[in-house]
């Protein structure tokens, strides 16, 4: 493989994005103090309820088509089955609601990535972030990246929110290896965590793939890895090497 290009997924790849019950209830509890406070009165349950209600009704609806309508889709949708009539909270409530969700605490990055994506860019590869987001749009994420010290390594972030189709749609790809200097898909490799979502995504769009697969993985998960990606990425502090001993360098890039 020659290689001009490294793209990552963001969640559980850049950063952790291990959803726990307690930030999930966390999560609960900021967005209906948020949605009691504009004036609508709802029990936590019944929030929770609505909220795992709506978000696999989104889901559902974008399964083939990969259409991402983004957060304020999201909390239309939400508010539609809460009953909250159209207007009375506007989504820009929900939206700082969720930044402080995201942000505060600010969830960790994955162990040694900066080793990994501080090795790339010394090697001379053009970088980019390709991610599928939720409530949390790209704005916030940008911001969990530049607090981490990360963003600045980054030539590129494609949110889904922001351009409107998910992965594993090759056009996510395609639009990113476009920002990247018209980057050809042959010469770019992309790195996640999810096969669907990042490697078969990968493949559709004509570029090479890797797996992340951290050390810490239980080994009964980890044993039981099946996969398409062309590499396996354990532990980000050998992702360099890896890259080296898989790789020939693109002259023009």
């Amino acid at each position: 493989m020659r290689l001009a290009a490294v793209t990552f997924d963001f969640w559980s790849t850049l950063v952790d994005g291990t959803v726990t019950p307690e930030r999930t209830a966390q999560r609960m509890s900021q967005l209906h103090a948020a949605i009691v406070g504009a004036g609508h009165a709802i029990t936590p349950e019944q929030l929770k309820a609505a909220f795992d209600f709506s978000l696999e009704r989104v889901t559902s609806a974008a399964r083939e088509s990969l259409e991402d309508v983004g957060p304020p889709g999201r909390w239309a949708e939400l508010a539609r089955e809460l009953g909250i009539p159209e207007g009375l909270i506007p989504y820009e409530v929900v939206e700082k609601a969720y930044e402080d969700i995201t942000l505060e605490p600010l969830p960790s990055a994955m162990p040694h990535v900066h080793v990994a994506v501080k090795a790339m860019r010394e090697r001379g590869y053009r970088l980019g972030v390709i991610c599928n987001t939720g409530m949390a749009g790209g704005r916030v994420l940008r911001e969990v990246l530049r607090r981490h010290g990360l963003l600045e390594y980054f030539d590129v972030t494609v949110f889904s929110n922001e351009f409107g189709v998910s992965k594993p749609h090759p056009s996510i790809f395609a639009h990113a290896l476009a920002q990247l200097g018209e980057a050809r898909p042959e010469h770019a490799l992309h790195v996640g965590d999810v096969e669907e979502l990042d490697v078969e995504g990968a493949r559709r769009a004509g570029l090479w793939s890797a797996l992340y697969v951290p050390a810490a993985t239980p080994p009964a998960v980890e044993d039981g890895v099946v996969t398409d990606a062309d590499l396996v990425v354990r532990d980000w502090r050998n992702f360099g090497d890896q890259i080296d001993r898989f790789v020939m360098p693109v002259d023009d890039r």
